[in-house]
């Protein structure tokens, strides 16, 4: 790749996601950039007993989620409900049969209650150590009986020194981020630093909420909660 020094994306996401991700922005963005990595969350998929029976819909907010089911069940026939495409070709890629939400945990529980009337059974919902939204406790509040299972623990980590040496200096700086325990963690691993030079794209308003008001005047908050947006915001910034 071309390195163009007046650029840098920093990308924030657990390892493999990020170079799947560096691997999309290059071939939609072109060269005219530095990618820096620095993974603030690491993914540890957990071995846990799975109770499958009566459970009408699986309900997935997150590739990780899926990924981790499939490291612990070989069962496929049960139809799941993703929060959005991506999260929803992961679950098709293992053989699920997936339903798929427009990018937020709000619109996954409006289809989930859809989908569900008059279904005998319940949702069993796999998530992280740590849930941004309770997608459980709105659904059971809305009359549909959810289980929930952490099938993976997000493991926090540091800011690496090359990710402190861009943040540091004059290098333009744009900083997707996609979730928000990473817009948390970044802030707090960003407290004692002068950040110079940055524009956070965020996936939603509630990642950038996450931030407080030392970010505020380089916050975007894009159209619509997809990595595709996030994307297009960025091609416009370089």
């Amino acid at each position: 790749m071309t390195h163009n020094p007046d650029t840098c994306i920093l990308l924030t996401r657990p390892a493999a996601q990020a170079q799947a991700y560096a691997d999309e922005l290059g071939k939609a963005c072109g060269d005219n950039f530095i990618i820096v990595q620095s993974p603030l969350l690491e993914i540890e998929i957990l071995k846990v007993p799975l109770n499958l029976s009566g459970v009408h819909h699986l309900l997935f907010t997150s590739v990780n989620g899926v990924n981790a089911f499939a490291e612990n069940s070989d069962q496929r026939d049960i139809p799941t409900i993703c929060v959005g495409s991506r999260t929803a070709k992961a679950a098709t890629a293992i053989g699920l049969k997936a339903a798929q939400a427009q990018g937020t945990a709000n619109d996954m529980i409006a289809l989930a209650q859809e989908l569900a009337q008059g279904l005998p059974g319940e949702f069993l919902y796999l998530r992280g150590r740590i849930a941004a939204q309770g997608v459980s406790s709105a659904l059971n509040t809305a009359g549909y009986t959810t289980r929930e299972t952490v099938i993976y623990s997000q493991n926090s980590q540091n800011l690496n020194q090359s990710a402190i040496k861009v943040l540091t200096n004059q290098t333009r700086i744009l900083v997707p981020l996609f979730s928000p325990r990473t817009a948390e963690l970044f802030t707090a691993q960003t407290a004692g630093i002068h950040v110079q030079n940055a524009k956070i794209i965020c996936l939603s308003q509630n990642v950038a909420d996450r931030l407080g008001d030392k970010f505020a005047s380089e916050i975007t908050v894009v159209s619509k909660p997809t990595a595709a947006a996030v994307t297009r915001e960025i091609a416009a910034s370089l």
